[in-house]
């Protein structure tokens, strides 16, 4: 990051689980005396793993069954990716050849594997400037915060589905609103 913009002032926008490592970002930055003048966290909810019948109740009640179709192509594609990491797996346990691709594509697991580690047992610090949220319609029901300076923008949509049209030309607007609302 400071390759490209060795100076800051810095605008920190991230998805979902990332939040915790931007978070962590941005307090870092400060620390070290850097001007982070915009943190925007999409979709990221801290406590999203407990989410229950009731939520995906409500949510049905309000999207009818296009949301149990999301939730199912959703479902469908993470099994999908899950498949993929075991088969990858298994074909490195029995190849003989290197495959750089295969190892490229095991290390981003392990990665991955690491950072939801770290993530789930490492708690969040508290960070006591402004975040700005832009949560999906799905989860805002579930939005809740700790952080004492907080902005919430409503996205229409589902978790999953927020870059794709249209709700990312929307999800656009709404964040070039709030970054030009700032005075850089």
């Amino acid at each position: 990051m400071r390759s490209v913009s060795p100076e800051g002032p810095y605008l920190l926008i991230t998805y979902c689980a990332d939040a915790y490592l931007t978070l962590e970002i941005a307090q870092q930055l400060q620390q070290q005396g850097d001007k982070v003048a915009f943190v925007g966290l999409i979709d990221s909810l801290f406590d999203s793993n407990k989410l229950n019948f009731t939520d995906y109740w409500q949510n049905f009640q309000r999207f009818g069954f296009d949301y149990i179709l999301e939730k199912l192509k959703n479902n469908l594609r993470i099994f999908q990716e899950r498949t993929k990491i075991k088969l990858a797996k298994i074909k490195a346990n029995l190849s003989t050849q290197k495959d750089k691709v295969l190892e490229d594509y095991l290390a981003d697991v392990a990665f991955y594997n690491s950072f939801e580690h770290i993530r789930n047992t490492h708690p969040l610090q508290p960070y006591q400037s402004k975040v700005t949220f832009f949560i999906s319609s799905e989860l805002l029901p579930l939005y809740s915060s700790d952080l004492p300076d907080t902005e919430v923008q409503q996205v229409p949509g589902y978790h999953h589905a927020l870059f794709n049209q249209p709700y990312v030309e929307i999800l656009v607007e709404k964040l070039q609103s709030s970054i030009d609302k700032l005075d850089l």
